[in-house]
């Protein structure tokens, strides 16, 4: 039976970020027609459900060789090593860790802003301070031509994931 949908991997599934990321696709038009949830050793035997069907969560050893894409929604160190495996395996990915974030090699992108270089196998996705910025910037940008912004931004603790919230309590 021919698949019907892209098979998606989201390392850091079962995290704060991973979790929201599977409610957004879940609620997306996307067609997927397999999740494969990655976490580390602590969420081994945990399940993951997404559209009606459930799929059990992967640790390291999990094959990443036939995704269409993957997501990194793991702490920055954790997702620095799936960066080197899903390049290898040639997995189009999209950083929202922030691990490769301000690397000169590994462009960012805005959903709406700016187009997607063709060819190109790995996204980043700018913290969310900057995306605020970015909404705000880019039609000033636009109209006046723009060129440099310098500034200072809080970030929130959520960016740390389940460690970060725990320590506002």
């Amino acid at each position: 039976m021919a698949r019907t949908g892209l098979r998606i991997g989201v390392v850091g599934a079962t995290g704060t970020l991973g979790t929201e990321l599977l409610e957004l696709l879940d609620l997306s038009s996307l067609r997927v027609s397999e999740i494969v949830p990655i976490a580390t050793d602590r969420s081994l035997g945990r399940d993951i459900e997404f559209q009606g069907s459930v799929f059990p969560v992967e640790t390291d050893d999990v094959r990443l060789a036939g995704l269409d894409l993957a997501f990194l929604c793991a702490p920055a160190a954790d997702s620095l090593d799936f960066v080197r495996r899903v390049l290898q395996e040639q997995v189009p990915c999209i950083d929202l860790s922030g691990a490769t974030a301000g690397t000169e090699d590994v462009p960012m992108r805005v959903a709406g802003y700016g187009s997607v270089p063709e060819g190109v196998p790995l996204l980043a996705i700018p913290r969310s301070p900057a995306l605020a910025l970015v909404m705000a910037l880019q039609p000033i940008a636009a109209a006046a031509g723009l060129r440099r912004v310098s500034g200072a931004v809080l970030e929130s603790a959520s960016w740390a994931g389940k460690d970060g919230m725990a320590a506002l309590y």
